[in-house]
């Protein structure tokens, strides 16, 4: 299987995006020159760009490009769940997917920080019991923002 990618800016920083040619693979939270990967326009890329930039300005709730996050069973599991089971806008915490899903919390919390596909698998959507924001794949500033752009366009009926 041969992988391309892509990297451009956002309002939230540098963003690597990887395809396999059918799924999105990997989104990157910085600039990362993949070895084995080639550079290019791919067009799922492109689409994948697109739909992430409509997240990114508050004009999509969803994301239509297909991705197969890279993980064990467990964690593709998990991505499966969150994507499946916490809508835009809404928050979870890591103890009730830990009692959810069987797993513990402690598992939960390190599947998160290694989520192949941020944004797209949302795993900013799950905080902590407390309400406090827990860790997150990059800087938790970033987390904060993404859970305020979802709160703050919530409502609006044009969002898809």
């Amino acid at each position: 299987m041969e992988y391309c990618y892509q990297i451009y800016e956002t309002d939230i920083g540098m963003l690597t995006l990887v395809s396999n040619g059918e799924s999105i693979v990997t989104v990157h939270f910085g600039e990362g020159h993949l070895q084995g990967c080639r550079y290019e326009e791919d067009p799922l890329l492109m689409e994948a760009i697109f739909e992430i930039n409509q997240y990114l300005f508050g004009q999509r709730k969803t994301f239509d490009f297909p991705i197969d996050p890279m993980g064990n069973e467990q964690e593709v599991k998990l991505y499966q769940y969150i994507k499946q089971t916490v809508p835009y806008g809404k928050l979870t915490n890591y103890e009730k997917l830990s009692e959810e899903l069987g797993i513990p919390v402690d598992d939960i919390v390190e599947m998160l920080e290694t989520n192949s596909c941020p944004i797209v698998v949302p795993c900013h959507r799950v905080i902590r019991a407390s309400r406090r924001l827990g860790p997150y794949v990059t800087d938790p500033e970033i987390k904060n923002r993404l859970i305020h752009l979802e709160h703050d366009h919530l409502h609006d009926p044009s969002l898809r």
